[in-house]
């Protein structure tokens, strides 16, 4: 009895919990349960989280090395309609091919009537052109572009391609004189017939030669063969945040100058400058007659550049 009373005596002194500590151990303690449950279903959440990300992260596509295809239409100045085809090079270039499709006809037909032309001499014969179809034709082209992308994860990059591939023709404008020919002359071949224009800049004359059928060609077409393309941009064909989405092109192209092309009763080419566009001194091909002088307009056929704007919505297929 003496023994449990100082054992008592210096429990209380010391503040040791004799009878406590074997309650306190006890694993069926409710509140004990709830903590360690609560513990547990923190843990497996912050797994479940870390699992989905680590999937998310393996699924999300890169830029790679040709790991891309994405294709794509497009709507510009100058070239019409295109169709576009892009491979990514890493994530910071791009290759694209494309082929300028002009206006077809399905969209827009380049056709109008003009009312009066005005009275030109035809061989030596005064006619009146009236009513005079004219139709235009953007020439069809190749082009092929590396886009250089500065940002890793913006849109925005700078271009260098080439347009044309040894396609001069830019537009190509024929105009339908059968009817006035024939009310004129009554004959069914008109090669060897032409139509003679005064140029009012330089007082020369000018003849040009429709074809058999009376239809009266020219092209406007640029000096340089391969044109040279420099820009800027937004957007990727094969783009990997989205499997729809719209890009935009803004450049020029070196053309090297324009010029307007015609011809002759010959059925060979010659070049018009006639206050028109281009200078005999502008011609590289000495063959080729030029016709007429320097005009108003022959600074526009000095000059080298040509812009380019594209607006384009594009897939990525894979």
């Amino acid at each position: 009895m003496r023994k449990l009373s100082l054992v008592l005596v210096a429990a209380l002194l010391t503040g040791f919990p004799v009878v406590a500590s074997a309650q306190d151990s006890n694993p069926s303690d409710p509140e004990s349960e709830v903590i360690e449950e609560n513990d547990d279903a923190n843990g497996k959440e912050k797994k479940d989280k870390k699992d989905k990300k680590d999937k998310k992260d393996k699924k999300a596509p890169t830029y790679g090395l040709f790991n891309h295809l994405g294709i794509g239409a497009g709507v510009g100045i100058m070239d019409g309609v295109s169709a576009v085809a892009g491979l990514p090079i890493g994530s910071h270039f791009q290759i694209r091919g494309g082929y300028s499709l002009g206006v077809p006809d399905q969209i827009y037909k380049l056709e109008y009537v003009v009312p009066d032309l005005g009275t030109y001499k035809v061989n030596t014969t005064e006619v009146a052109l009236k009513d005079i179809k004219v139709s235009g034709e953007i020439t069809k082209t190749y082009n092929a572009f590396l886009d250089i992308y500065p940002f890793k994860k913006a849109g925005f990059h700078l271009t260098v391609g080439l347009m044309g591939f040894q396609e001069t023709s830019i537009v190509s404008v024929a105009a339908d004189l059968h009817k006035p020919l024939h009310d004129a002359f009554g004959d069914d071949d008109y090669s060897t017939y032409f139509v003679e224009f005064n140029d009012d800049a330089t007082g020369d004359r000018i003849r040009v030669s429709p074809d058999k059928d009376g239809v009266l060609h020219a092209t406007l077409r640029t000096k340089d063969e391969l044109r040279p393309y420099f820009g800027i941009g937004f957007g990727r064909v094969a783009n990997i945040k989205h499997w729809m989405s719209l890009s935009l092109d803004l450049g020029v192209q070196k053309i090297g100058g324009y010029q307007l092309a015609g011809y002759n009763y010959d059925g060979k080419e010659q070049i018009f400058t006639s206050g028109l566009i281009g200078n005999k001194d502008h011609i590289d091909d000495e063959s080729i007659p030029v016709v007429g002088g320097k005009g108003i307009i022959d600074a526009l056929g000095d000059f080298p550049w040509m812009p380019v704007f594209r607006l384009g919505i594009n897939i990525r297929l894979f």
